[in-house]
């Protein structure tokens, strides 16, 4: 790891490795904590940092507002997502997955091994990812635009999928475009805000298959310069990142997290 520890004037974490599991009780102050390091790290020329709130509203649904505001002011999505309560996550997120596809494109046009390989596409490298988080429905790439299709194939509105799925899609959606965006010129830092929250225990366990599947499949100049900061109540997800040798769990202690196996 190129960072060993974040310290912020009101957050510090030590022991950093790729996936900092951040344990604590109610009111122990994990998202002041997050939030803390969000704005502390965001000032330094030296980071590339993301932070994702633990109460996420909307659609998954790409919205004009979320368009404007996006092109219009680049400091819109940082200053969205600060916050504990976002009501245009999941329009951002839609918003996202749209550049996770072109980021996607653009890399394998420039990289003949990814590209002379038959079986990489956005499909089976992106979408198929998002669609084993779900059972009953997925996520399709239609005529240039992203479509919801239930198990008998038929459209479905994204208002009308539940809220376990619509936060199971927007989530893997900024994952991944947290992964593919990564700032090789910086340290990569993604702060999650209690992901598990509104999610079955199994749906949590593939949160959590799917993020070790991304630190994974980086090559070792790019994990060595990425770090996840996670804060999570879930016994699941917390078990389901127990047998990956690039985790580590701590506990919130004031302005500090120690991390540790």
């Amino acid at each position: 790891m190129q960072q060993t520890e974040l310290v912020t004037n009101d957050a510090t974490i030590v022991g950093l490795t790729n996936v900092n599991i951040i344990l604590g009780r109610n009111g122990a102050g994990k998202s002041r904590f997050l939030r803390s390091l969000e704005m502390g790290l965001a000032n330094s020329t030296d980071f590339n940092v993301r932070y994702l709130s633990p109460e996420r509203g909307g659609v998954f649904k790409r919205g004009g507002n979320v368009d404007t505001h996006m092109e219009a002011n680049k400091d819109w999505l940082r200053n969205n997502r600060n916050k504990n309560q976002v009501g245009d996550f999941k329009a951002v997120s839609a918003y996202l997955i749209r550049d996770v596809e072109v980021t996607y494109l653009r890399r394998l046009a420039s990289t003949p091994s990814i590209r002379q390989d038959a079986d990489r596409n956005f499909h089976t490298d992106r979408l198929e990812k998002i669609n084993r988080l779900l059972i009953n429905i997925s996520l399709e790439l239609e005529r240039a635009e992203f479509v919801l299709r239930n198990a008998s194939g038929e459209p479905i509105a994204p208002e009308d999928i539940s809220s376990g799925e619509s936060e199971a899609i927007a989530l893997a959606s900024e994952i991944m475009y947290f992964f593919e965006t990564l700032d090789k010129s910086k340290f990569n830092v993604l702060l999650l805000d209690e992901p598990d929250v509104h999610l079955h225990p199994d749906l949590q366990a593939r949160l959590a298959k799917l993020i070790k599947s991304e630190i994974e499949a980086l090559s070792p100049e790019d994990r060595s310069r990425s770090a996840i900061c996670l804060a999570t109540h879930s016994t699941p997800l917390v078990c389901a990142f127990a047998d990956s040798k690039y985790t580590s769990i701590g506990t919130k202690d004031f302005g500090t997290v120690v991390s540790g196996r």
